[in-house]
């Protein structure tokens, strides 16, 4: 009789990799256990699962707010948003938010229809350091409930209605031509000054 003994017991893992600025979010039988560093990691596929990978890098998102000024002026704010996942906090980042750039639009859309309408449209582009402040403000303290930190909050461009626009041109133009026309009345002036004292 042989004594020899055969060990038909097979292991089934399988290999990842995690790369560096980013953080994988494994899970065992479906409920979340632990967040994975970069670099390679073995895991049970039959209980396991990296269910996604999260960047920590800086994201941009560029949103175009519509809204109208205490002066019922329709403007559209352009918002360049910088945001970022906070390491600590990337479970809620991965599981609390299904479709963060969506989401992050929204939240800028609703800040500027809160911020916009309190000032009329002269006082946007002259309040404009402020309100961009404003908008950081609430910003940061939404992201950060969903694991994510707010870099920037920057209002690149404030555009009126076209109708607006144009009247805010010739306003602008009639200014311009008015102060041409004064230039010209003094130095009309200055030269009928000069021949007089010539023919004196």
């Amino acid at each position: 009789m042989s004594t020899r003994q055969t060990n038909n017991d097979t292991s089934c893992f399988c290999c990842t990799c995690i790369s560096t600025g980013t953080l994988g979010l494994m899970e065992n039988l479906g409920k979340f256990e632990e967040v994975v560093e970069p670099g390679l990691i073995c895991f049970n596929p039959c209980t396991h699962a990296v269910a996604g990978r999260v960047s920590l890098r800086v994201q941009q998102l560029s949103v175009d707010a519509p809204t109208k000024s205490k002066d019922n002026v329709v403007v559209t704010l352009t918002v360049v948003v910088q945001y970022r996942v906070l390491p600590q906090k990337v479970e809620d980042a991965f599981y609390k938010m299904s479709n963060p750039p969506a989401q992050i639009r929204s939240f800028v859309t609703n800040v500027i229809r809160g911020q916009v309408p309190q000032h009329t449209l002269d006082e946007i582009f002259l309040l404009r350091d402020e309100l961009q402040n404003e908008v950081k403000k609430e910003l940061d303290a939404m992201l950060e409930k969903y694991g994510f930190v707010l870099v920037a909050a920057l209002i690149c461009d404030i555009v009126p209605a076209f109708g607006v626009r144009d009247a805010m041109n010739q306003i602008n133009t009639n200014a311009r031509l008015k102060i041409a026309q004064q230039h010209k009345s003094e130095a009309d002036k200055y030269e009928i000054v000069k021949a007089a004292e010539a023919d004196a």
